[in-house]
């Protein structure tokens, strides 16, 4: 109980912890503190340990470590390896080295000759992976620019060949990716099955829990205890799962369970009684002791704040009825791990969850499967009966039930956990009339959370990031309106973009898109965003005069240029008015469209400006500028592009105009709200 109660104050410290947010940390210990000083008040010694524990990884934490190589080189172990880069540590710091090279392999020691610098990485799209703060809460802070490496210490096996070869002795190329997934957690985040579990939020529960492999481990353990001793049973199902954690050595979640496994064995040896609370608290101490930024591991997070409370309601509930047990654990579990199916996805499915934790049981014996057949000939009978389960699990879909809504802030994140934690309390301590008014309050932030206040009060237009490309969101009178999606080649941006940002805006369908002319860049994310959201009606410049019949009007101003077959020529000049406030979005239509518009329109003008085809030169003619009179000019293009948008010309024009220059490549994704 001490070795969790230590734990505990780590964790209070360090779980919340960044430069704006220790003072929620101190909160949180006080509260620790507060609710175990009955119990321990006559244990001084505990406070003041705990106490000084917090103290100390709160300053540790503010260190940041840098190595002394700073000579040109680098020398360091390979600590983690991935298809496009490295990270490298020489026992100081670690350092983030870009090499696609797939002969380096986890646990090699190599020398790199560049110059060490800070990160530099381009700012995430909207709603997407920020791979910077992923390094940093890694502990990665400085990177190397190099073509030139030298190996110092190679080992005999290269665990990324392996992998590698043990995929292309599959023939199905369901069974193939099931594998990857869950044995070699070598995942294709663009995979149809990746993608949907996405979707539906559960790809971070499924390959950061490691609660299967914990059941795999306990499922051959009771198999073999028939026959053997405890401490023989539990050596020999830990040696069946070896070849599993070697091939995953660099996957917290299984290599948290493999520590687990290692310390229950040796108490089991030496006969010395440990129970899984202390297990599990020494397992997190010894991985938090080789590297504290590990403490921002989501894998760590997800099983702190989800493990030790179903470990208590396991306490609260050890005299119920196995029905309700299961029932009741569910319900907490789900409890719990809304806040993480928010932060990773936006909304939350309470059948999805259930689903996830009905599937728990079948996963165990999906993944003894997938392991077992590796190591044979493979069988097309056993391949396809797997490619069933990965159509099963495509076909799991309640996102019509999805409730959207914005990550919680740090103080309500810790005022949900300090509410769930009190109402188990609570019940635990037969207080069951507070325990249930404390549930009852949580339900009711939830629920008020899930209000999308802001369109009670505000209309509101959202030039969306999304690179190089141009997305638009109007929401206006209870109507949520897109134009253009947004296109790239190597990413989807609806599943990685655009869907995530309507959740957390707590949108739930899209009633109209326009999409300005097709181009990649402006339409190419439509046909996933129709698969996997609402939309109800999609307009063009075929078709854009039947979409005229709406309360809130979009008005087209290019509309002579139809037979043409230049795809900039026929774009779409979408204007709308919201109060007093006017927008102009030109789409990519060139200089010689803006004139004819002008002519034909010669008292148009627009507060806000969506400038034409991302800056570039061929559009934004100064006598349009000086026509329509715009306070403020929307550049929406990529960073670092390959165009050069936007272009020196453009800028100036805008400038010498007293126009108010704003770019998502700059600010990311720029909104306007304006009272109702």
């Amino acid at each position: 109980m001490k070795l969790f109660l230590i734990l505990l104050t780590v964790i209070s410290g360090l779980i919340l912890f960044n430069e704006e947010s220790y003072l929620i940390s101190i909160a949180l210990l006080i509260f620790i503190i507060i609710v175990l000083f009955k119990k321990f008040k006559s244990n001084k010694r505990l406070m003041i340990a705990l106490l000084s524990i917090f103290v100390f990884t709160l300053l540790i934490s503010l260190i940041k470590l840098e190595s002394f190589q700073n000579n040109g080189y680098f020398s360091g172990l390979v600590i983690e390896k991935k298809n496009s880069y490295v990270i490298l540590f020489d026992g100081i710091e670690k350092i983030y080295y870009k090499c696609s090279d797939s002969k380096i392999d986890l646990f090699d020691i190599i020398k790199v000759k560049g110059e060490i610098s800070e990160l530099s990485f381009k700012k995430p799209l909207e709603s997407s992976f920020d791979f910077k703060s992923y390094l940093n809460y890694s502990g990665v802070n400085r990177q190397i620019v190099s073509n030139e490496y030298t190996t110092l210490l190679n080992l005999p096996i290269n665990i990324v060949e392996i992998k590698c070869n043990i995929l292309d002795t599959f023939n199905n190329e369901k069974c193939r990716e099931l594998v990857s997934c869950f044995i070699l957690n070598s995942k294709d985040y663009e995979s149809e099955l990746i993608l949907h579990l996405k979707n539906l939020g559960l790809i971070n529960l499924l390959s950061l829990s490691g609660l299967y492999i914990s059941g795999i481990h306990y499922l051959f353990f009771k198999i073999l205890n028939k026959k053997l001793s405890k401490p023989k049973a539990y050596l020999v199902s830990l040696f069946i799962l070896l070849p599993l954690i070697f091939l995953n050595i660099n996957r917290m979640s299984i290599l948290r369970v493999f520590i687990n496994q290692i310390i229950t064995l040796i108490a089991l040896f030496k006969g010395a009684k440990m129970d899984r609370l202390s297990i599990r608290s020494f397992s997190y101490l010894l991985i938090l002791l080789f590297d504290r930024y590990m403490i921002f591991n989501q894998s760590i997070i997800i099983s702190l704040i989800i493990g030790y409370p179903m470990y208590f309601s396991g306490l609260l509930l050890y005299k119920k009825k196995k029905v309700t047990k299961k029932i009741v654990s569910s319900l907490i579990f789900i409890v719990l791990i809304i806040p993480f199916n928010i932060y990773y996805n936006y909304s939350f499915n309470i059948l999805n969850l259930l689903v996830f934790i009905a599937l728990t049981p079948t996963l165990k014996f999906v993944v003894i499967g997938l392991y077992s057949i590796i190591f044979f000939p493979k069988i097309g009978v056993i391949e396809t009966i797997f490619s069933y389960y990965y159509d099963f699990l495509i076909l799991i879909d309640f996102k019509t039930l999805n409730i959207n809504l914005n990550c919680f802030n740090q103080i309500e994140y810790l005022i949900y956990y300090l509410i769930v934690f009190s109402s188990l309390y609570f019940f635990e301590v037969n207080y069951k009339k507070i325990g249930r008014r404390f549930s009852l309050s949580l339900i009711a932030i939830v629920l008020f959370r899930c209000i999308p206040m802001n369109s009670f009060y505000y209309y509101e237009v959202y030039f969306i990031n999304v690179g190089q490309g141009d997305s638009t969101l109007i929401r206006v009178n209870g109507e949520n309106i897109l134009i253009d999606t947004g296109g790239n080649l190597y990413n989807d941006l609806a599943i990685n973009s655009l869907i995530p940002f309507f959740r957390k805006n707590k949108i739930y369908q899209i009633d109209r898109v326009y999409i300005t002319h097709y181009d990649n860049d402006h339409y190419y994310a439509l046909d996933s965003l129709k698969k996997n959201f609402i939309v109800k009606n999609i307009y063009d410049y075929n078709n854009f005069k039947s979409s005229l019949n709406y309360n809130f009007k979009i008005y087209n101003y290019n509309d002579i240029y139809l037979n043409y077959v230049d795809e900039n020529m026929k774009s779409l000049i979408l204007g709308f008015q919201l109060k007093n406030m006017s927008f102009l979005i030109m789409g990519d239509a060139p200089k010689e469209v803006e004139m004819e518009v002008l002519s034909k329109h010669p008292n148009l003008t627009a507060d806000i400006l969506k400038v034409g085809h991302h800056g570039s030169k061929t559009s934004t003619d100064e006598r349009f500028i000086k026509a329509i009179k715009p306070k403020e000019a929307i550049i929406s293009c990529g960073e670092n592009n390959i165009y050069h948008h936007p272009n020196e010309e453009v800028i100036k024009i805008l400038e010498t105009n007293n126009v108010k220059i704003r770019r998502t490549d700059i600010e990311g994704t720029i909104s306007y709200k304006i009272f109702k």
